[in-house]
């Protein structure tokens, strides 16, 4: 390999086969633990690929399904890749393969220099073990001797929060508090080489800019990062060239923009719309939450209950949202987040702010409807998530999540009756709001006392 070169795969593929059940719990905790004991990442590494990918796993008669596929990938050092691809494309299977948590079907994949990962939440993480354990365990993994770990130890607790907690067994740990020491480890921990899958979507949102905020220093300083996420604003600000995957095979490359534009043309081109305004999303793949299918349909109406996806701007909207076994969660919240075309986060209403209440009795099939009186957007395309959680936050408890769930075009409208029509090109949003001018503020008579 070329020195300059830090991955590089060739033909690489991957294939499980599907219906077909293995319990791997017993061997990967003895993985695990082995490691554990003896503090040596070889093993891990070893047995964790033998338990991923051990004959009961993957052999027999199943269907066949390639999660990756003659796959050609090259990156060099200090690149900040990120990657882009449909639920099921294959991205996290590319990572886990690259991490050798997985061993490839066919093909290989040569990585050079030290590797730090943030895959799922505790993935890396012996559950028995203290969150001052797994992190020694961690760094000998990576190869580092103990005064190395010892001199980042501080830094890394104090940025996963979780100072009272670090002599607790990560059993114990909530999956934010996981995914906030597992951040901490991969990044302060110095790996040569950095993957980093969609868990930023997990957690608040400071500690998920305190990530980001990281995440570029370390990609200031000259080491690889591989970036797999959905948030197109994080892959447009961190990254310097992004890679396309469908079906399990690398098929555009390219500057962040031009990619996340081609990516997101693409996904409308897949719109779930059956009619005007219909969205029906019970064939969907989901690949968040606890893989629910909660949401079963999303309708947009105008006025006059017209089912339609294209309005003017200051028109009213009406969402229904179609729900199944809705009713059965206790505590769960129905959430509607707006999105721009370059996937930007510009509003989220949910249930627990604002609702007229819930008619009893409840059933089994239940339709969720959110009404805005007056659409406040500029002309343009917009898209609408639809999240399901327990609890109050969207990213707390997620049961179900559907990015893309409906598409919404605005047109231009006189909305200040004023002759001039608000056309693209002027900002995302219009606010309420008159002008009026008047003489100069000396002869602005002082307002009376009470």
């Amino acid at each position: 390999m070329q020195s300059d070169i830090a991955i590089r795969t060739h033909g690489l593929g991957k294939c499980y086969r599907i219906g077909e059940a293995a319990d791997l719990t017993l061997s990967f905790r003895e993985a695990l633990a082995g490691a554990a004991r003896s503090l040596g990442g070889r093993l891990l590494r070893r047995a964790m690929a033998t338990a991923s990918d051990s004959p009961s796993a993957e052999a027999g008669d199943g269907e066949e399904f390639w999660a990756l596929r003659d796959l050609d990938l090259e990156i060099r050092r200090g690149e900040v890749v990120g990657i882009l691809g449909r639920n099921g494309a294959g991205k996290s299977t590319l990572l886990k393969v690259l991490s050798r948590i997985t061993a490839p079907t066919t093909g290989r994949a040569e990585v050079q220099g030290r590797v730090g990962s943030l895959l799922e939440v505790g993935t890396g993480f012996h559950l028995e073990l203290t969150g001052r354990e797994n992190v020694y365990l961690n760094g000998a993994i990576l190869g580092m001797h103990k005064a190395e770990i010892e001199a980042k130890f501080d830094e890394i607790v104090e940025f996963a929060e979780i100072g009272r907690f670090i002599d607790t067994p990560v059993k114990r740990y909530s999956s934010g508090m996981r995914m906030r020491l597992g951040f901490a480890v991969a990044a302060f921990l110095e790996p040569e080489i950095l993957f980093v899958d969609e868990v930023l979507s997990v957690g608040d949102a400071a500690f998920r800019k305190k990530c980001m905020g990281k995440m570029d220093s370390i990609a200031g300083e000259g080491r690889t990062i591989l970036f797999v996420s959905h948030n197109m604003a994080a892959i447009s600000n961190l990254c310097t060239r992004v890679i396309l995957i469908e079906e399990g095979r690398c098929v555009r490359s390219g500057a962040p923009q031009e990619m996340i534009q081609h990516y997101l043309d693409r996904c409308a081109e897949e719109s779930m719309e059956t009619a005007p305004g219909v969205f029906d999303l019970t064939e969907r793949q989901n690949g968040y939450g606890d893989r629910q299918l909660i949401v079963q349909k999303v309708e947009l109406l105008d006025r006059n209950f017209a089912q339609r996806s294209v309005f003017a701007m200051g028109e009213p909207l009406k969402v229904r949202v179609h729900v199944e076994g809705l009713s059965a969660i206790a505590g769960s919240t129905v959430s509607l987040i707006l999105k721009d075309s370059q996937d930007q986060w510009l509003a989220d209403l949910n249930s627990l702010m604002s609702c007229r209440g819930i008619k009893e009795p409840r059933t089994q099939s239940e339709v969720a409807t959110l009404e805005i009186e007056r659409l406040p957007l500029m002309p343009g395309t917009y898209h609408l998530a639809i999240s399901i959680a327990r609890g109050g936050a969207a990213g707390v408890g997620r049961l179900d999540f559907v990015n893309r769930a409906a598409v919404l075009e605005i047109t231009e409208a006189d909305v200040y009756g004023s002759g001039h029509p608000m056309s693209h090109g002027r900002g995302l949003l219009y606010l309420e709001g008159a002008w009026s001018i008047e003489g100069s503020l000396a002869d602005t008579p002082e307002p009376e006392e009470s």
